[in-house]
């Protein structure tokens, strides 16, 4: 009997000791120093980017050196490779994203569109015009990038390989946020004001957060010195109907009554106009379409927290399928949204993301929102 507990404890022992290492492994990237061919380079607890810098160095006979640096910001961790070979240098960066535990391209980390003029200027100023005209035929296709505390490189491939072709964009990556493409949701709540709304809003600016709040008309009628509360603190009045009717079973006439009496009331608390439309259970025939005079708001992320009253199921329902650029649906009447939010901002601040209202993630990401234009996300 003692033998069987024994094997037992030693089995839980081992399932402890995985799971802690396999939690280390996700917090943290790690390195140390490894020789091959003769070459020094860092060795990483990590296999994708060992195998990443592995095959690099395979392409290389013979004699060379190498310099790296290796930084990580959030959950980004860059690693840089310079090889010199015969008076030559060639480059390989490595992006690896911790908490997806996968590789990520340039792309996904400079925003190019918005820096090609800047780039391009530089290498302009900085080198001939026929290094100039490989690197824009390129298209940044052979960039390779390396994250400095203070700085970042970008290095060029694409061109004589004799001597390093670079440009250095000054500015420390945490101030300098317009040089990183910027991870942002909308978050939207649904049927209030109620009396977790202010609760809500404490939550979000605890974070620096904001959101949109599509309000009822009938709520926001008798609730006067929330709606207020809410535009004071920096969150977006939008409207979901007056109360809350299935826009698909309704006449012309109380449809327009429907969408217009919130506008009205809120006009008349405020002396602002509601810009944004969500319909009652998302319900909105193409042949009602028309008849909103507003851009119409939907949502790409169902937390579901209107089905299951439980915060960890709503929590893992926003986690899982959060992207740069959603909308996500939530509801200001339920405690468990509340606790549930709570749970998942700081989650989403730590993987990077911004939280916002609906109108400043559509102008972040270039959209100009049109009437009678259904939006379900903004990429």
């Amino acid at each position: 009997m003692c033998y069987i507990i024994g094997i037992i404890t030693l089995f839980l022992i081992i399932i402890i000791i995985k799971r802690f290492m396999f939690q280390e492994e996700i917090e943290s990237i790690s390195y140390e120093i490894k020789s091959y061919n003769k070459i020094e380079y860092p060795y990483f607890n990590n296999k994708v980017i060992n195998k990443e810098i592995k095959n690099f160095l395979n392409n290389f006979k013979g004699e060379y050196s190498i310099q790296y640096s290796v930084y990580q910001i959030n959950d980004l961790v860059n690693v840089f490779i310079c090889l010199k070979k015969n008076k030559n240098y060639y480059y390989k960066s490595i992006n690896y994203n911790i908490r997806k535990r996968e590789l990520i391209n340039n792309n996904e980390i400079i925003n190019y569109d918005l820096l090609n003029d800047l780039i391009l200027n530089k290498i302009r100023n900085k080198y001939s015009n026929t290094i100039y005209e490989s690197i824009l035929n390129d298209k940044f296709n052979s960039a390779y990038i390396k994250i400095c505390e203070d700085n970042i490189f970008i290095y060029f491939g694409c061109v004589n390989t004799k001597y390093e072709v670079y440009v250095v964009l000054n500015d420390t990556i945490e101030t300098n946020s317009e040089l990183i493409n910027k991870k942002m949701v909308a978050f939207t709540f649904d049927d209030g004001p109620s009396i977790y709304t202010k609760d809500f809003v404490n939550t979000l600016k605890e974070y620096g957060f904001k959101a949109t709040f599509f309000e009822l008309g009938n709520r926001i009628k008798y609730n006067q010195g929330v709606v207020e509360y809410l535009l004071n603190n920096g969150m977006e009045v939008a409207s979901h109907s007056y109360s809350h009717k299935n826009l698909n079973i309704l006449g012309d006439k109380e449809i327009d009554s429907e969408v217009n009496s919130t506008s009205i009331i809120f006009n008349e608390i405020t002396k602002e106009s509601i810009k944004l439309f969500r319909p009652p259970y998302g319900n909105l025939e193409k042949n009602i379409l028309d008849r909103i005079n507003y851009p119409i708001i939907m949502w790409d992320i169902d937390s579901y927290d209107w089905l299951y009253k439980d915060e960890e199921i709503v929590y893992k329902n926003i986690i899982n399928n959060i992207k740069d650029g959603s909308i996500v649906l939530m509801h200001d009447v339920y405690i468990t949204s509340l606790e549930a939010l709570k749970k998942v901002l700081p989650e989403l601040k730590a993987m990077g993301y911004t939280v916002t209202t609906v109108s400043e993630l559509a102008s972040s990401k270039g959209y100009t929102l049109e009437n009678k234009t259904k939006y379900y996300s903004f990429r």
